[in-house]
């Protein structure tokens, strides 16, 4: 997507970079399982506090028995969840 590996663009990363696009100035929700080892949850994390300290409202809810890809597929037991945080986030 950004044409290179960061050694190669490192500028193209940086902004792209969601943590140095704060504030967003919307609400967001960020929904990651614990059990992730493509993105560590860590990183939710991290982008939550720098969000919050820019002042966005951002709500982290961490789904304790899910990979990376049980939250995109219909079929897993954390859909239900990824519904309703979306439905509440568009209101």
């Amino acid at each position: 997507m950004l044409n290179g590996h960061p050694e190669e663009v490192p500028e193209r990363y940086e902004q792209a970079s969601p943590i140095k696009l704060l504030p967003l100035g919307i609400q967001q929700v960020l929904i990651h399982g614990s059990l992730d080892i493509n993105v560590p949850i860590g990183i939710s994390h991290q982008y939550k506090n720098a969000a919050d300290r820019a002042g966005d409202h951002v709500k982290m809810v961490e789904l304790p028995s899910a990979e990376h890809f049980k939250l995109i597929d219909p079929n897993s037991e954390e859909w239900p969840v990824i519904v309703k945080e979306t439905m509440a986030l568009l209101g």
